[in-house]
């Protein structure tokens, strides 16, 4: 893993460590994943520009517990 692969890493592990939900670390080359803050479904998957998945409901809610998902155009 590069240093700087490394770093967003582990700032993005303090920051969720921190109670701030769905970070997003950027387009990295990896696989990416949101998960619920409230049930740990996995909402979003990305690897790189691209989206692999989203299941967050047209009413920007968890499918599964209906916990409101902060975020701009979080919709599925």
């Amino acid at each position: 893993m590069s240093g700087h692969l490394q770093r967003v890493r582990s700032f993005t592990v303090l920051i969720s460590a921190n109670q701030v939900f769905y970070c997003y670390p950027g387009n990295l080359a990896e696989e990416v994943t949101t998960h619920c803050s409230h049930c740990a479904k996995l909402l979003i998957r990305h690897s790189g520009y691209r989206f692999v998945a989203n299941s967050i409901g047209g009413n920007g809610c968890c499918p599964e517990c209906s916990e409101p998902i902060a975020g701009v155009g979080m919709s599925g």
